[in-house]
């Protein structure tokens, strides 16, 4: 099958087999400042690669994994071409970025932050978000996830659900923290 043919197949596929999924899309890019007029052609691109790397041996379904490559990849690589601002959430979501100026204050604060964290986070947490610093500091790759997964020895479903807990976690703890020194 000829690019250009697999091309309107899956932009068909896509549309008419999961329109509110294209929908969500649609209005996500949107959002993220995509133009209208680039946001199908985006879709479909997400879908080819999604249909060219999907593997159902790592416990997703491909929908699933449409969105990762939207989020993670694509986009992304979209905000680069069009200097677009990348505005996809990080793997430490919530959790100040402790690197910086030792002498500024606000990172003097973040360090602060992120010990608060360590201290009161569950230890598989803690492990897992050290992972995340860690594989940040060696790489520069788009596919974090995989590779936290991957050091860890978990699945991606895991590191996903992983990188929810320690979210919501943090959220959690960043609020009390933040009523403890007001």
């Amino acid at each position: 099958m000829t690019r250009a043919k697999a091309e309107t197949t899956t932009s068909s596929v896509i549309e008419a087999h999961y329109p509110n999924q294209y929908k969500r899309m649609f209005g996500f890019l949107g959002s993220s400042g995509v133009p209208e007029n680039e946001r199908h052609d985006l879709i479909n691109d997400t879908w080819l690669k999604t249909m060219e790397t999907f593997d159902p041996a790592k416990g997703i379904d491909p929908i699933q994994w449409a969105w990762w490559l939207l989020q993670r990849n694509i986009l992304p690589a979209y905000g680069r071409r069009k200097g677009i601002r990348d505005r996809q959430l990080s793997a430490n979501d919530g959790l100040p970025d402790p690197a910086g100026e030792e002498d500024d204050e606000s990172a003097g604060g973040a360090m602060e932050i992120v010990n608060y964290l360590k201290a009161h986070l569950p230890r598989d947490l803690v492990v897992f978000m050290d992972a995340i610093c860690s594989v940040k500091a060696k790489t520069h790759s788009e596919h974090i996830y995989a590779e936290v997964a991957g050091s860890l020895k978990v699945s991606m479903k895991e590191c996903r659900n992983r990188v929810k807990r320690l979210r919501r976690a943090s959220l959690k703890l960043l609020h009390q923290w933040e009523k403890k020194t007001s």
